[in-house]
């Protein structure tokens, strides 16, 4: 009784696969592009661009935001676990960002 909607396929079909697989690859081109022509041409006060890894950076981060979003839309059964689970994973994401940016960290790397 617990698996009938599983086995009758309303939660994984061909129809939602597909969905699934044009929304990431939406996703994906959005991410990519907009980073990518976004931040293209001089981006500070000294007329200077971006370096790679900082446009790179950006793109990636792009990419956590809307996972973890479309994660928050999917997610049916809210708890405070849950809730702070994803603000801490973010938490961690930029501090582990900031941390790997500082000069004496990023020399090993």
């Amino acid at each position: 009784m617990i698996y009938k909607a599983g086995q009758q396929g309303k939660f994984f079909n061909l129809k939602i696969f597909w969905r699934w697989i044009i929304f990431a690859i939406w996703h994906g081109a959005t991410a990519y592009f907009g980073t990518i022509y976004g931040l293209a041409g001089p981006t500070d006060n000294d007329g200077k661009t971006q370096s790679h890894w900082f446009t790179s950076c950006i793109a990636f981060t792009v990419v956590v935001h809307i996972i973890s979003i479309k994660i928050y839309i999917e997610t049916v059964h809210w708890n405070w676990i849950s809730f702070s689970t994803g603000l801490f994973c973010m938490a961690l994401y930029y501090v582990s960002v900031m941390v790997m940016n500082t000069p004496d960290v990023s020399f090993f790397f």
